[in-house]
């Protein structure tokens, strides 16, 4: 009778109404113009008004102190997108950005702000058929270069879009077409509505680059980012605000700060690595979805930022640099936002990882696509927000819970002696399928965690580049080096070093800009896998800087490495010294005296280690590493783990596991959800078909699904 009962309910389940989705691709911060014109343009430089008026133009030789022609000039703008239009091309996507700079002919008009410090920018109207074929629906104009060329860019640059069909809005020539909301109809019939609102607003907070950007009753600007001009928005859609997706972006946060941070109210230094997660930006994003809105995108920082979900409501904290000219690295690694919604809103998210290989996105593969969804998902799970990464196919979605699967792993490890006389473990490697919960000992042992920071170590990431391509945008900076895709530690390829007697050049491959310690940690290791015939003191190494590559500290390198050896892991612990910001990782080796010596480079990186024994450890997380240290030369230890997925293999649906897939599965997977029958872990994983952590009625219907077409 039981069985009878649940089949009967079973068949209620085709009664359920799924909705059609659509999918809505959201993208970080859009420039096209300075350096990809010119490779060495500064905003900073004396001439810069010399540069911003010849751009669209690119007379011959206008290049010469400006470095060399870029991207632009030497291949034309077909280039741009290369890397990512198959994503947005498709129909049932709309696809929204964030227009970092005016589209203009007309440099005639530069704010003040550019006698001093010339941060001014813009975008040729060249550029325009390229945001028609990636087919950009919307894109926000409201962001503090809206009036680098004051009226007229923000009339040309509307202009533009007009004819390109491409709607607008967050920008205006005074505050009410500024608020005022901009919306769009997709082919189901749904109006999404778009508003927008900024605070990095120039001048009234001591800022003498930019003008006072916030539009006025008779002045142009954007819309401010305030309590007030939200309700203004939402009581102007008035009853449009239930019938439709609001969309809400907001230019705020600070620069090249990995999280949301506050520094409104107290003067400060510059730092880009402040990190406290008590800010405004969260607390208007927080009024926002109170007032109405449906999901909150921010721009800004110019590096990707968490994720939150605020009341069952998505905040995209910064997605990062989608294209822009940067030449730092942390503003290279970026974010597509897939989110999927019907009528009702909003109701799937995903992240797809996207890294700007010489100022041109792509999609991120492989080991780095892992890196930036495992930064993330840490930056997410601060915000108490989860992320389930998939790491065969580079894409991680927004789930409501963390890890359901627990794992231990029994270790016997051997250590080294340190300097202090105890023992340390090398830096040991964590499977990334899991992440790591605790690590535990019948023994008196201290561990602690760590994150790597250089994640283009392994050399496997080299998307293909168009010949004309300027190459003075690479991560990698490689002297009397090259990529070898013959000789490798694992991946696809290595660093090469060759040296002949008579080279006496300094050889050396080392990161063309150097990186921000992100975490300001105490201690960090530097490691890498080194293959040698006949080498000269081969090894590698990290220099400290006070600033952005300037202003050495110290350099510190692994053990030199003479003669011939095979694959080999090298390490020095090394502690960080103070001031130290900004790091580079260097591969070096010297000629010998009668012979050719090769050296191979593959997995290096620099560990940036947690405090010993940390007290909390959330996941998911984004440590790659442990390191273990005792008073005993080998101790045992239990790893503890979770993950999102099970490990053994099996078929999903057969949760009795006797080979089939049929109704007395269905049965099962049905008291699963009803609370009925507790499963193990096995059965869960099993059982929970559609793979999104739970068990319900979503399952049962793609185990019928399963069934009826086998």
């Amino acid at each position: 009778m039981k069985i009878v009962t649940k089949i009967a309910f079973l068949f209620l389940l085709f009664s359920i109404d799924i909705s059609a989705q659509n999918s809505m691709n959201f993208v970080g911060d859009i420039m096209l113009g300075r350096r990809y014109y010119c490779t060495n343009a500064n905003s900073y430089s004396n001439n810069n008004q010399e540069l911003e008026d010849n751009l669209c133009l690119m007379p011959n030789d206008f290049c010469d102190g400006f470095g060399s022609p870029g991207i632009i000039p030497e291949c034309g703008t077909g280039v741009l997108f290369d890397g990512v239009e198959s994503y947005f091309q498709n129909s049932n996507f709309i696809n929204v950005g964030n227009l970092e700079s005016v589209i203009t002919l007309d440099t005639s008009t530069p704010h003040l702000g550019y006698e001093s410090c010339k941060i001014v920018f813009h975008s040729c109207p060249e550029i325009v058929p390229e945001l028609i074929n990636v087919s950009f629906d919307f894109l926000n104009l409201g962001n503090n270069h809206v009036l680098d060329y004051m009226s007229n860019g923000i009339i040309s640059t509307n202009l533009y879009l007009n004819d390109a069909g491409i709607s607008y809005g967050g920008s205006g020539l005074d505050s009410l077409s500024a608020c005022a909301p901009s919306s769009l109809v997709n082919d189901e019939g749904i109006e999404i509505i778009f508003l927008s609102s900024s605070s990095v607003n120039g001048e009234d907070e001591g800022d003498s680059c930019e003008p006072l950007n916030t539009a006025g009753e008779n002045s142009p600007g954007f819309c401010p980012m305030t309590e007030q001009s939200i309700d203004n928005q939402m009581n102007y859609l008035d009853s449009d605000l239930d019938s439709s997706i609001v969309v809400y972006q907001m230019h705020t946060g600070y620069e090249y700060s990995f999280e949301p941070s506050n520094r409104m109210d107290s003067v400060y230094e510059y730092n880009p690595f402040y990190n406290s997660l008590t800010d405004r930006t969260i607390e208007m994003a927080h009024y926002a979805v109170d007032a109405g809105a449906d999901i909150v995108v921010q721009h800004h920082p110019h590096v990707i930022q968490g994720f939150e979900l605020y009341n069952n409501k998505l905040i995209a904290h910064s997605l990062g640099n989608f294209i822009f000219d940067q030449n730092f690295p942390e503003t290279w690694s970026s974010l597509i936002l897939n989110t999927s919604f019907n009528e009702n809103g909003f109701i799937e998210y995903k992240a797809i990882p996207i890294y700007l290989n010489y100022y041109l996105p792509n999609l991120a593969t492989g080991k780095i696509g892992n890196y930036i969804l495992d930064f993330l998902s840490m930056k997410s799970r601060k915000l108490n927000t989860f992320m389930k990464v998939d790491r065969e196919n580079n894409f991680a979605k927004l789930v409501y819970g963390e890890p359901y699967y627990s794992f231990s792993k029994d270790t016997t490890l051997v250590l080294d002696q340190d300097d202090s006389g105890g023992f340390i473990s090398k830096p040991i490697k964590l499977d990334k399928n899991f992440h790591i919960e605790d690590i535990i000992s019948s023994q008196d042992i201290e561990f602690r965690l760590g994150r790597e920071i250089i994640w283009m170590g392994d050399f496997d990431f080299n998307p293909v580049v168009d010949s004309c391509v300027n190459k003075n945008t690479y991560y990698w900076n490689m002297r009397t080096s090259f990529l070898d895709t013959l000789t490798y530690w694992n991946g696809n390829s290595s660093i090469k070093m060759i040296r002949t007697p008579d080279n006496t050049d300094n050889a050396l491959v080392d990161n063309y800009y150097c990186y921000p310690l992100v975490s300001d940690p105490n201690e960090i290791s530097v490691r890498g896998y080194i293959k040698t015939e006949n080498a000269n003191d081969a090894k590698i190494g990290v220099r400290f800087y006070e600033s952005r590559c300037s202003g050495t500290i110290d350099t510190r390198y692994t053990n030199d490495i003479d003669g011939t050896s095979d694959w080999l892991e090298y390490y020095e612990n090394i502690i960080v010294p103070e001031n130290s910001k900004y790091v580079d990782l260097r591969m070096v080796s010297f000629p010998t005296d009668s012979v050719e010596s090769i050296v191979y480079f593959d997995n290096v990186g620099i560990v940036e280690w947690e405090d010993w024994s940390l007290n909390e450890i959330l996941y998911p997380n984004d440590y790659y590493y442990y390191q273990i240290k005792s008073d005993s030369e080998e101790v045992q230890i239990t790893l503890k783990e979770k993950s999102y997925y099970y490990s053994e293999q099996f078929s999903i649906g057969d949760n009795n596991f006797d080979g089939s897939i049929d109704v007395i599965d269905i049965v099962l997977i049905i008291n699963i959800s009803i609370d009925t029958y507790v499963p193990n872990n096995e059965e869960f994983a099993a059982s929970d078909v559609n793979q999104d952590g739970s068990i319900n009625v979503l399952d049962i219907i793609e185990l019928i699904n399963i069934i009826l077409s086998s």
